[in-house]
């Protein structure tokens, strides 16, 4: 199974997972961002995934 294509059904679950996940983590990282903890905001500052725009 591995090795066939993902039908569209699949693609489209697999596609809807990765942007749950990503919506996920930039509320947690917004969240640590706005922080009253320095530390915890200073933590999201260093290690936070890079920032990129869409077209």
């Amino acid at each position: 199974r591995a090795s066939q294509p993902m039908g569209a059904l699949e693609s489209a679950a697999a596609m809807a997972a990765a942007a749950e996940q990503e919506q996920q983590q930039f509320y947690l990282l917004l969240g640590n961002l706005l922080s009253p903890d320095n530390a915890v905001r200073k933590q999201a500052e260093v290690t936070g995934p890079p920032l990129h725009c869409q077209a």
